[in-house]
């Protein structure tokens, strides 16, 4: 019988193509002993057996919310349109992607009405700034509504000035770095 901290060499615990030391070795989480090759002074390579190995490095992932070291607030930006992070047992869950988003402006629509959306519903921005989800600037309508106010608004004056504001400012982002690089 092997006690921990016995070593042998590789042919000796039955690995026939393998060379080194192995170290009778007890996993640190699960209490499993194993043969397990060493580093130097016979220190083992791995402290954890294979099982417990594959659930401390997914161990992220089963870790929700602020919690996970992935965490970066629950937001993300697709398309210009902000999504947010919503987990299983929230009622607008329903709505929700395959990875647990959902756009924000359809879930801001949602809570007030106090129901999940149909895939059908539009949400309209009435400003025409994808990323200003405040309950004012958001209405519901139908997708043939949609289109007609989209062509309307195209031509309204707010998103001409909101086009001739940004060329401006591209303008002079490129005239101050041509006269930072003199």
């Amino acid at each position: 019988m092997n006690k921990v901290g016995d070593l042998k060499r590789a042919v000796k615990v039955g690995y026939k193509n393998a060379t080194g030391v192995y170290v009778w070795h007890a996993c640190i989480d699960c209490g499993k002993e194993r043969w397990v090759r060493t580093r130097k002074k016979g220190q083992p390579c791995s402290l954890r057996c294979k099982q417990c190995g594959m659930r401390a490095n997914h161990q992220p992932h089963t870790m929700i919310g602020d919690k996970s070291p992935w965490w970066r607030g629950g937001r993300a930006n697709k398309d210009g349109y902000i999504e947010v992070k919503i987990y299983r047992g929230d009622p607008y869950f329903g709505m929700a992607t395959v990875r647990g988003y959902v756009k924000e402006h359809r879930l801001v629509v949602a809570k007030r009405l106090g129901r999940c959306l149909l895939r059908s519903e539009i949400v309209h921005h009435i400003n025409g700034v994808k990323d200003d989800n405040r309950d004012e600037n958001l209405e519901l309508i139908s997708p043939a509504n949609h289109r007609i106010k989209n062509n309307l608004c195209s031509q309204c004056g707010l998103r001409k000035e909101i086009r001739l504001l940004r060329w401006q400012v591209k303008e002079l982002t490129e005239s101050l770095q041509a006269k930072l690089s003199l």
